[in-house]
């Protein structure tokens, strides 16, 4: 029998929004793929639900990742599960010397969605330390993809349907003082200009080209900004923050808001990030 029962997707995703849904966790690959056989397309993956926006209509059985959660080394190279989360994968990094990730640390991802969104800070994007990427097709097929091709926060994986299962990433020999330094370093500097004491999926919007989304947002006079239970951050306006037990709507209103007023005032269509899922009228907007 595999592992599946209800929830509510609120308690699974950083933004704390989403409504009932059913969850799978496969305990190990053999479940998954046997999972993928019988069900096909009928499902939505689910890392550590950092850049998703749920709401109450969801209709694929969620897939979470998290107990996949293996990693070890050979070399310099570290073979990581889907299911294991940055902060954990980067602290095995900073104790065996191994550098790189550093200014990812702090991006509450799984390496799941992480590779799936090519997950970047600072001017690092997880893709440039990828060697390999095994995943699972909707058939449970199992590939090994060499080197995916990764873009600005899109992957080989983007839109498809699959499971990403283990990633392999090449990284450079250090110490563990100065790894667990540079980390410090940049947690820090998220720390003092993003809004972590609120709930949220982090950057709302892509960069338009060179420019951050909030250069805009700011500019267009929405920074905090408040429908129902939702705001515009007030101290990074390129995240929307939950901060009164907001609702899915709530949300979407404020999205649209933005995306509305940033095209009519500069002419710019903003691209979401976030991810939405369970929206009964879709999500294209």
């Amino acid at each position: 029998m595999f592992n599946i029962y209800e929830d509510k997707l609120s308690n699974h995703t950083t933004f704390k929004i989403g409504g009932l849904a059913k969850i799978f966790q496969p305990r190990n690959l053999d479940e998954l793929k046997q999972f993928l056989i019988d069900n096909k397309k009928n499902y939505f993956v689910l890392g550590n639900g950092s850049n998703i926006l749920a709401g109450n209509y969801i209709r694929p059985i969620i897939i979470k990742t998290n107990l996949l959660d293996k990693i070890y080394k050979k070399g310099n190279i570290v073979c990581v599960e889907s299911g294991v989360n940055l902060f954990r994968l980067i602290k095995f990094c900073a104790d065996n010397g191994l550098s790189g990730l550093e200014a990812l640390y702090g991006i509450p991802s799984s390496v799941g969605g992480a590779i799936y969104m090519n997950a970047g800070s600072f001017g690092t994007e997880i893709g440039q330390f990828v060697t390999s990427v095994d995943y699972l097709d909707s058939n449970g097929i199992l590939h090994k993809k060499i080197k995916p091709k990764f873009s600005y926060r899109n992957s080989f994986f983007t839109n498809k349907n699959c499971v990403i299962t283990m990633v392999r990433l090449k990284l450079l020999k250090d110490t563990p003082d100065n790894i667990c330094k540079k980390c410090e370093y940049y947690f820090n500097l998220k720390k003092a200009k993003q809004p972590y004491n609120y709930p949220s999926a982090g950057s709302v919007f892509k960069r338009v080209g060179d420019v951050g989304a909030p250069i805009f947002i700011e500019k267009a006079g929405l920074k905090g900004l408040k429908i129902g239970g939702a705001m515009i951050s007030d101290k990074h306006c390129g995240f929307v923050i939950n901060v009164n037990n907001a609702k899915f709507n709530d949300v979407k209103q404020i999205i649209c808001k933005i995306k509305k007023t940033v095209l009519k005032k500069f002419g710019i269509i903003l691209t979401r990030e976030i991810v939405v899922i369970g929206d009964k009228n879709g999500d294209n907007w």
